[in-house]
């Protein structure tokens, strides 16, 4: 806010509309983004084992030499 007020009074008076709104705004976004968060981590957790669990039985398909029979 300081630095605002040295630039000039204009970019002060904004600062002082702004920030209370970016502030209101960010707890508002915040309080309700956990649960969107914790649901992608989980959806992407469900993809990377699927993932992980595909490419350790295509290792073993080729480590057994079993390609042919799959």
């Amino acid at each position: 806010l300081a630095a605002a007020v040295v630039a000039g009074p204009l970019v002060a008076a904004a600062a002082v509309v702004g920030v209370p709104l970016l502030y209101a705004g960010s707890r508002w976004y915040l309080r309700r983004a956990r649960a969107g968060y914790l649901w992608e981590r989980a959806a992407y957790a469900r993809l990377d084992g699927t993932v992980t669990e595909t490419v350790d039985g295509a290792r073993t398909v080729e480590a057994l030499d079993l390609a042919d029979v799959r």
